[in-house]
């Protein structure tokens, strides 16, 4: 059984100390309390939580943790949350107009949910003749969140989708990407909404038309 536990939901009796890396040092501790000082600035304490989480490490543990390193007095609880950010208009505009070389862009919408504090990339290859653009936020040791925007560039070329195509079907549920074929049953240019048939489960549901036989769900 592992000393530490983790909490997305209840709250702490005390403010949460920022993390910006993946693993929880003695540093931190430090940081957050100074009784654990005397800690190796470098001792791994575990990972650390995901963006919009929060890890607390209640009294039984904190005193397992001070039993073993010599310290005497301990708080009842210490709560880490990673370092994360929500992405604004203000934020993206300058970077999706730099992956265009300066060009105008129109943000229709884009991702709002929690993401870790790191690099936003968007690059030119991730934008579909729709305007989704598919981008990410590099943070910690290389690792990697999904992000999106929506957007009408002066370049935007047209795509369409015709009943009875065969069409690739992207749904997108926050960072995660699932991707499957699937018949349109009706016809729609890009931007436009059409029916398709699963034909798994014969299932049918509207998609949004990104480009020439590719249709995405964003939930």
């Amino acid at each position: 059984m592992k000393w530490w536990i983790i909490a997305a939901v209840s709250a702490p009796l005390f403010g949460c100390t920022t993390v910006e890396a993946d693993r929880i040092r003695g540093a931190n501790f430090a940081v957050a309390d100074a009784r654990f000082a005397s800690l190796d600035p470098a001792l791994d304490l575990g990972p650390s939580p995901l963006a919009g989480a929060r890890r607390v490490f209640r009294l039984p543990e904190l005193r397992r943790l001070a039993a073993t390193h010599g310290i005497t007095d301990v708080p009842s609880e210490l709560c880490f949350e990673r370092a994360s950010q929500v992405l604004t208009a203000e934020k993206l505009r300058p970077l999706l107009e730099a992956a265009l070389d300066g060009g105008p862009v129109e943000i229709l919408g884009f991702s709002k949910y929690v993401v870790p504090q790191g690099t936003v990339e968007f690059a030119r290859a991730g934008l579909a003749t729709s305007g989704f653009w598919r981008g990410h936020v590099i943070y910690g040791d290389n690792r990697s969140a999904a992000v999106w925007a929506k957007v009408r560039t002066a370049g935007a070329t047209s795509g369409s989708v015709g009943r009875g195509d065969t069409v690739r079907v992207e749904v997108r549920m926050g960072g995660v990407l699932l991707a499957f074929d699937a018949a349109a049953e009706t016809s729609g240019r890009a931007g436009e909404a059409v029916l398709v048939k699963n034909p798994t489960n014969g299932r049918r549901f509207r998609a949004l038309v990104e480009g020439n036989g590719k249709v995405s769900i964003n939930k």
